[in-house]
């Protein structure tokens, strides 16, 4: 059973089914998409790793269900979150896993595809480099307060209440001007440096879909959403976006 509680700009919607997650997740999207095509011509969706959402991606791999819901994927810009430093072939990286589940199958052309650097040596020039990639997408006048706004992005969520790969305690999480930096998670395995988009930039977008399974993770989102002590240490509990947040739950 959907249970759906709204305040202000926040959303809680919790299912009852993996079937019912993914319907939901699906129908967000696509009509965040549908509308964001309508009011500015395009739509721009960052996209998550993990395996929470994978089954969603499998699911969406379907170019009729887009155009289903009005919803063109060539009109539609992907980008990515957060990246693992691996090259791309490797079971560890993201971007490996988006064109192989979702943007292969979609069949969408490379002009539409901006993914991280994962296999870059240098992690701050990885991060430089992503970042002037979105730079020569978001001129000032896509951007505010200094940072792009996105339609959409999509995060999971980790035990730790970390989200992209911005974890508790790590240098990332206090960033105020860059867009890109690198990240390495204190206990995380793989135990990886990363890089992420930064917190004041996911907090730009018009809308922030996080996605959670599973009952550590459902006991952390709660105690985010009542204030509680403990949720000063998550950076989940960080999300505040100009927009709309959506903790989808199953």
């Amino acid at each position: 059973m959907t249970k759906v509680v709204s305040g202000g700009q926040i959303e809680v919607v919790r299912t009852g089914s993996e079937e019912e997650f993914i319907s939901i997740a699906m129908q967000r999207i696509f009509a965040m998409g549908a509308g964001s095509i309508r009011e500015r011509g395009e739509f721009s969706l960052v996209l998550t790793g993990g395996q929470t959402v994978q089954p969603l991606y499998r699911r969406m791999a379907d170019a009729a269900l887009f155009r289903a819901a009005s919803l063109d994927p060539a009109l539609v810009q992907f980008f990515m979150g957060d990246e693992r430093r691996v090259p791309e072939d490797h079971l560890d990286s993201n971007a490996g896993m988006v064109k192989r589940l979702l943007l292969g199958p979609l069949g969408i052309a490379r002009e539409n595809i901006t993914l991280m650097p994962g296999a870059d040596p240098d992690p701050v020039a990885g991060a430089a480099r992503y970042e002037k990639e979105l730079r020569s997408i978001f001129p000032p006048e896509r951007c505010r307060e200094g940072f792009p706004v996105f339609d959409l992005i999509l995060l999971g969520m980790g035990s730790d209440g970390h989200v992209a790969s911005l974890f508790p305690n790590c240098e990332a999480l206090t960033e105020k001007k860059k867009w890109v930096v690198p990240s390495l998670p204190h206990r995380m395995k793989p135990a990886v440096s990363r890089l992420t988009l930064t917190l004041p930039l996911i907090n730009q977008a018009r809308m922030v879909m996080v996605l959670i399974q599973g009952e550590v993770k459902r006991r952390i989102v709660d105690e985010v959403l009542i204030g509680s002590p403990e949720a000063a240490g998550y950076p989940a509990g960080a999300l505040a976006p100009s927009g709309q947040l959506l903790w989808l739950m199953g």
